[in-house]
């Protein structure tokens, strides 16, 4: 009898246990399994065991839109461990909430810190937000908000910058199946000013820089306002939604392949608008599609969507043309930089800064050029206002290769500027020639005219001689240039010839790349001379 006893008061309590899945909390004593489900106070979400779609034999614990049935769960609790019947999720004795398999060995648990006093007092509670909370009186002691692969409103991506504790969202292995896959998105735990979807370890997609705190916002095509708001001045950085409706059903959703979705659902149709903001989409989106010391354009068509930037070349020019970029640019000349050069630097307006700065903090825009500027290793500077209106914001510094650059954008868009070339300082110091070199210089000069004016097969009267028409080559050997005036004589001629063409006299072809120096500026340094004639 003790046994019979024992069935039918097991029998009465799962019975009355299952009266009170309606509700939206549960209490000590409580349970949900089967098809019962807690619901929110308003009806907006609910939560039970449910399979990931009708083909799936595997029930995980998880939470949905209440009134769409048939869309995806918003967050899974035991992702890692399915199970093969909707057995238990109750309050455990040490006060956490739990989930248990058919056999009542533990499968999930909130692992929560639990103080001796609380044990047999917390509860669960599904707010109409979509978190689950487990409290003792009023103190939160654990939440769901600690994302699956789907943010909702008010649910934030966060990096804590003194412990580095982070939430992520993690993508389900495949469309039916809420196990963990292969990408994840958060912050940048490196610089934690941007934000990241990785394929498992590797960079996938980038986005923006944010600096300090803002609030971006959108407009559906219904007209209802969403927003993004960050803040990266905190210790706690985070990225939220919200919107201006609560009635409005938002979502945002790192799906199975990696691509993060912003997502609105339509009472007329019952689905899920996909707004225009997914990433990736575009070849721009993808991480370093470019290689380094590139730009890729937006927009541009997707055979040629990539650009060397100033002063740089493509590295393996047979790869870009069939159109594999990945190799990137590498500059055309060495830079020169230290005493007496000076930078210059290119400026991109409306990019997407590229990875890999360095912050300082608390500069003005002169000190952020100037730092740049006095430092050799020092590619590409970019500066960002202060949000309170003041003089000192923050200057971001590049010391490498510029990876993952982007032009044309549109929103959270910035300029950089990127060092070009070298050249050198009006500083006596550098261009003083010794008085034995200028008196050789001076003789060359006068033996150069002696021969035009008496040995040459034509007598050549320059006409224009001055110092801008003298060079010196490498070996400071000087050579007149600029014929342009010049008159032709027989030997024995006194009248000038009327031909003033000077093709057949002698030519002197220096190559390209010797540097030349005109004497106007005492011997200052030219660079773009080929051919001179005598």
């Amino acid at each position: 009898m003790g046994w019979l006893l024992c069935y039918l008061v097991t029998l009465l309590v799962s019975h009355i246990l299952s009266l009170c899945t309606c509700q939206d909390k549960i209490v000590p004593g409580q349970y949900i399994g089967g098809n019962h489900t807690l619901v929110s106070s308003l009806g907006t979400f609910s939560l039970g065991f449910f399979n990931p779609n009708e083909n799936s034999t595997k029930y995980f614990l998880g939470m949905r839109f209440n009134k769409f049935p048939n869309t995806a769960l918003v967050w899974v609790a035991n992702r890692e461990s399915p199970l093969d019947s909707p057995d238990f999720f109750m309050l455990s004795s040490d006060g956490n909430l739990v989930v248990l398999d058919q056999t009542r060995k533990l499968v999930w648990s909130t692992n929560a810190s639990v103080s001796a006093s609380a044990m047999n007092h917390t509860t669960g509670l599904l707010e109409d937000t979509g978190n689950l909370v487990l409290r003792f009186e009023e103190v939160t002691l654990w939440e769901s908000f600690d994302p699956c692969d789907t943010m909702l409103p008010g649910i934030k991506i966060s990096l804590n910058k003194k412990t580095g504790q982070q939430r992520r969202l993690t993508s389900w292995a495949a469309l039916d199946d809420p196990q963990p896959g292969k990408f994840t998105f958060g912050i940048d735990p490196k610089v934690p000013v941007q934000a990241f979807i990785w394929k498992e370890t590797t960079p996938y997609y980038r986005s923006s820089v944010y600096i300090g705190k803002d609030t971006a916002h959108f407009q559906n095509p219904g007209g209802t306002a969403f927003f993004l708001s960050y803040n990266f001045d905190v210790d706690d950085v985070y990225l939220a939604y919200s919107v201006s409706d609560s009635s409005v059903k938002l979502r945002v959703w790192l799906d199975p392949t990696g691509q993060i979705k912003q997502q609105l659902w339509q009472n007329s149709s019952k689905t899920w608008l996909e707004l225009g903001n997914s990433r990736p989409v575009d070849n721009c989106d993808f991480y370093a599609h470019c290689g380094p010391n590139s730009a890729c354009r937006r927009g541009e068509p997707l055979s040629s969507p990539c650009k060397c930037l100033t002063g740089f070349s493509a590295k393996f020019p047979n790869q870009w043309a069939v159109g594999n970029w990945s190799s990137g640019c590498v500059r055309e000349k060495v830079l020169t930089c230290g005493n007496g050069i000076k930078s210059y630097f290119s400026k991109l307006e409306r990019v997407k800064l590229p990875d890999h700065f360095v912050l300082l903090n608390n500069r003005s825009m002169s000190e952020c050029e100037s730092e740049c500027q006095q430092n050799c290793s020092c590619t590409a500077y970019n500066y960002v206002d202060a949000t309170d209106g003041s003089n000192i914001g923050t200057c971001l510094a590049w010391f490498g290769e510029l990876l993952d650059l982007e032009e044309n954008k549109t929103i959270f868009a910035n300029d950089i500027y990127i060092r070009v070339h070298g050249s050198e300082l009006d500083s006596s110091e550098n261009i003083k020639l010794e008085w034995g070199k200028r008196i050789q210089i001076i003789e060359g000069i006068a033996q150069g005219m002696l021969y035009i004016h008496k040995y040459s097969r034509l007598k050549i009267i320059h006409r224009d001689l001055k110092a801008s028409n003298v060079l010196l080559d490498e070996k400071m050997k000087p050579r007149i240039s600029d014929f342009g005036m010049a008159k032709i004589f027989e030997k024995n001629q006194t009248e000038a010839n009327t031909n003033r063409s000077l093709g057949h006299t002698v030519t002197c072809h220096l190559n390209m790349q010797s540097m030349v120096i005109s004497l106007r500026n005492q011997m200052y340094l030219a660079l773009e001379c080929c051919c001179w004639r005598l």
